[in-house]
């Protein structure tokens, strides 16, 4: 019998839906319906994906996905503020378990929800203080590495 994990959730880690991302691909725009899939993948397979759809008119965001071997099929609801600048709004998901409105979704326990409502950290939070000076060199040769082979 397995015994329980005691290493730390990362944010890292998690599948996340970005408000950003959906405006940038334009599914904010119009009075229409939108229907698209969001992917994850790693090391070229893919992982996971999530079927959306959004009515900016209704705001609402309908997702399905499977998780465990079990279909899920949630509903969103979609805030607005004007923004600071005065040239729009800016678009919030509220979280169906804290109702607050967030920006980013994490999927967790088969949830896309808040990050208050999950126990994780950081990368930055698990890297002892003294230590934090060479992974961040680390990580930027790795990106420079990266940005040379492409």
């Amino acid at each position: 019998m397995g015994r329980i994990s005691n290493v730390p959730i990362q944010y890292d880690d998690l599948k996340t839906l970005e408000i950003s991302k959906f405006k940038g691909w334009g599914y904010l725009k119009g009075d229409k319906a939108h229907s698209f899939e969001v992917s994850w993948s790693r090391n070229g397979q893919k992982t996971a994906s999530v079927g959306c759809c959004i009515n900016i008119n209704e705001r609402k965001m309908q997702l399905n996905y499977w998780y465990n071997g079990v279909s899920c099929y949630r509903n969103f609801l979609l805030a607005s503020k004007p923004s600071n600048l005065g040239n729009g709004e800016v678009y919030y998901f509220v979280c169906r378990k804290s109702n607050k409105w967030c920006r980013k979704l994490y999927l967790y326990n088969g949830e896309f929800v808040h990050r208050s409502m999950i126990r994780a950290y950081y990368f930055s939070q698990l890297v002892p203080v003294k230590e934090r000076g060479v992974v961040s060199l680390y990580r930027k040769s790795i990106n420079y590495e990266r940005l040379l082979d492409e």
